[in-house]
């Protein structure tokens, strides 16, 4: 008797872990073959506010138009945030600050993984085969005027380097581009450019004093 209920237990031991495995193996599957709603790229204000994270627009646009020009936050190497993880959350912070001062016409984007995280792969495979961008010089703000999807190989894409650039310094870079957009003109890349350069060394000297200038000066970033 003793015997029966030791098999009877056992057998419903196995039963109940083939069933919690299955279930295990059913979640993993699930969330292999889920989309990630960050994968698409929008292209109108109402497909942008299907998208609660990874995408900003300000108000000003009604929902049928199409952006006037996407903007990307890309931080390509996976170890950049760990060797500045201080100044990821202020980095991300300016360009969120971006995204809403360029107004509804215009997109921010910076990718994300199911969980909210910041999605290297992404970055990267948009850095190399969209933008031909090294992956060493992120992070970057790149903008077009078209949607990716429809880029070609000589069609301009700006992009800002933002290594070496203090995260409290940013914005002055990406302020430059702001007031472009918001007029309408054509991007001033000389100017976005001098600042870019100033902030380096701005940022070199807050960390090191004047001898950062030096250091700056033998280390500055190729274009």
């Amino acid at each position: 008797m003793r015997m029966r209920w030791i098999i009877r237990a056992l057998s419903l031991t196995v039963i109940l872990f083939a069933v919690l495995t299955a279930a295990c193996l059913s979640a993993f599957a699930q969330a292999a073959i889920m989309p990630n709603p960050f994968e698409k790229i929008p292209r109108t204000v109402s497909e942008a506010k299907r998208l609660s994270h990874g995408v900003m627009f300000a108000g000003g646009a009604q929902d049928t138009d199409e952006f006037k020009t996407y903007s990307f936050f890309l931080i390509p190497d996976d170890k950049w945030p760990q060797r500045n993880r201080p100044e990821l959350s202020s980095l991300e912070e300016a360009f969120k600050n971006f995204g809403a001062k360029i107004g509804g016409q215009h997109l921010a984007i910076w990718f994300t993984t199911l969980g909210y995280d910041h999605d290297v792969r992404r970055d990267q495979e948009f850095c190399r085969k969209k933008f031909n961008l090294s992956v060493s010089e992120g992070p970057y703000v790149v903008m077009m005027r078209k949607h990716p999807d429809d880029l070609k190989k000589d069609d301009k894409v700006l992009a800002i380097k933002l290594n070496n650039i203090s995260a409290e310094r940013v914005q002055h870079v990406l302020n430059i581009l702001v007031e472009d957009l918001h007029s309408g003109a054509a991007i001033h890349e000389e100017a976005i450019e001098l600042e870019r350069l100033l902030q380096i060394f701005l940022s070199a000297k807050d960390k090191h004093g004047l001898t950062g200038i030096v250091i700056a000066l033998f280390k500055l970033p190729s274009n």
